[in-house]
């Protein structure tokens, strides 16, 4: 009954180590996800602020170049 006890207890140390082991793995792994994301949305920023300038950028040409078409039709 010592040997079936002393199993049933290994079984649960083993058990709740292998627990452990688990939600360590994953805590350890939530550091990187943040990063990823943060990595991600500044990525999402950057891209954002570059279409911005670009479609400031075309707005611009494009009022320059309806202002000279303005200055040659009155020329």
């Amino acid at each position: 009954m010592d040997s079936d006890k002393a199993t049933v207890e290994d079984r649960v140390v083993i058990a709740y180590e292998t627990m452990l082991s688990r939600a360590k793995s994953r805590r350890d792994k939530l550091p990187t996800i943040k990063d990823e994301l943060s990595r991600s949305l500044m990525e999402w920023t950057a891209q954002s602020y570059e279409d911005a300038a670009n479609a400031l950028r075309i707005e611009m040409i494009g009022t320059d170049l309806h202002r000279r078409l303005r200055e040659v039709k009155r020329g």
